[in-house]
């Protein structure tokens, strides 16, 4: 049975199709032990009830299950396009990623350019410097 992973809907319509089995035993020993009828007439009964018993669960049961199939391709069509927009956001987020670690790059070679200008100014300076105590030194 279905009851273990079901709605309560279902579980219901189970109990109530073994409910009409069981009464459509108990009417058939009692119609077969209990009064005139032949035991071919009470067969073709009892085949006949338990036959529209059967059709009609199994009609009950094939309509909840459209419904929850249609529940679930408009649950996984919601997931679909939740997906699609979260892979162009990665993407969106990437190509930002992609920017920055170039823009990361490009700052970092100017700055050793920066460092290696400040590095020569130095010298410039240090030089300039030298020279200008040695002409306070000869003057």
């Amino acid at each position: 049975m279905s009851y273990l992973n079901s709605d309560k809907n279902n579980v219901s319509l189970e109990w109530a199709a073994m409910l009409v089995g069981v009464v459509v035993i108990f009417v058939t020993a009692y119609v077969i032990f209990g009064t005139e009828w032949n035991v071919y007439r009470v067969v073709n009964v009892l085949l006949g009830v338990a036959f529209i018993v059967f059709i009609t669960y199994a009609y009950m049961n094939a309509s909840n299950l459209k419904k929850a199939l249609k529940g679930s391709q408009s649950d996984a069509l919601a997931i679909s396009k939740e997906n699609e927009s979260l892979r162009s956001a990665i993407g969106d987020i990437e190509l930002t990623l992609e920017k920055t670690k170039n823009d990361n790059t490009r700052l970092e070679s100017e700055k050793e350019k920066l460092e290696e200008e400040i590095d020569i100014l130095k010298d410039k300076l240090t030089a300039l410097t030298a020279q200008e105590e040695e002409s306070k030194e000869d003057a």
